[in-house]
């Protein structure tokens, strides 16, 4: 189990990281 939640863990932590950088993004190209 505690593998298991590492895994998840880490996948919600690169989707963050995803999710900010296209948001970064994002707010670049409407300025």
């Amino acid at each position: 189990m505690t593998l298991h939640e590492g895994v998840n863990k880490m996948l919600i932590y690169v989707n963050m990281l995803f999710l900010t950088g296209s948001f970064d993004k994002s707010i670049l190209q409407l300025e």
